[in-house]
């Protein structure tokens, strides 16, 4: 019981820690967030701080990392009632277009110092853990497609592998439209179309699915991340 008080205590400072940083990073910016910022607002000393994070680095790791098992811990429930494979992949890449589109103004405030030079061993471990997470997924969704007649694949773990890379290759794609400061919107989004249709159908094929059955993004919630400013003064 005491292990488990300890436990529960030592990630509920941490979690005060992330709070704190996490509304920093958004009103401030995470360039000007400092490390003695977070100290002053929680009243704690460096000491304290390094017991729960070695660096600023490892906090924007631990940011995104929560935000990540939230996303989980919420939207996972409602993929597996769905029924068919196709079905759940859908909502999987539905639900996470809207939870991104929720989050759009943190999403936008961290994006382009996510991908700054500085940053690239967080991101990328954060990118393993993220995989970690969704490989079983993918291949529970693969195996129930192959046994509904949906989905085919000659290698089920070879196949969720090819579809991985290829949705982490399509995000990294779309980051470098949102943060491409030279073309302007509307030659942005047709080139974000262009390479969303041809990571589409490349997954699809990975996964034995038919062309045309598989969505990952619509066009609408590309235009809230590339034309914000034209979706706003519409609506």
């Amino acid at each position: 019981m005491a292990r488990k008080v300890k436990d529960d205590e030592y990630a509920g400072k941490r979690n005060e820690i992330l709070d704190v940083a996490q509304r920093l990073v958004y009103t401030r910016g995470y360039m000007q967030m400092s490390i003695q910022d977070i100290l002053d607002e929680l009243g704690i000393s460096k000491g304290a701080f390094y017991h729960y994070f070695p660096s600023k680095q490892a906090v924007l790791e631990g940011i995104i990392s929560r935000m990540g098992e939230q996303y989980f811990s919420v939207n996972l429930p409602r993929l597996r009632n769905a029924s068919s494979a196709l079905e759940k992949l859908q909502l999987l890449m539905r639900e996470s277009n809207q939870w991104k589109g929720t989050h759009r103004n943190f999403l936008l405030a961290l994006l382009e110092v996510w991908y700054h030079d500085d940053n690239a061993i967080v991101r990328h471990k954060t990118t393993l853990h993220s995989v970690s997470i969704m490989r079983p997924l993918i291949v529970e969704i693969l195996e129930q497609g192959i046994r509904e007649g949906s989905m085919a694949a000659s290698s089920v773990a070879a196949a969720t592998d090819v579809a991985l890379s290829l949705m982490l290759g399509l995000s990294e794609a779309f980051a470098a439209q949102i943060l491409n400061r030279i073309a302007d919107g509307e030659t942005r989004m047709k080139l974000t179309l262009d390479l969303t249709r041809s990571f589409t159908e490349a997954i699809a094929h990975a996964l034995g699915l038919h062309n045309g059955s598989l969505e990952l993004i619509d066009r609408e919630s590309l235009e809230q991340w590339l034309l914000p400013g034209e979706k706003e003064n519409q609506g």
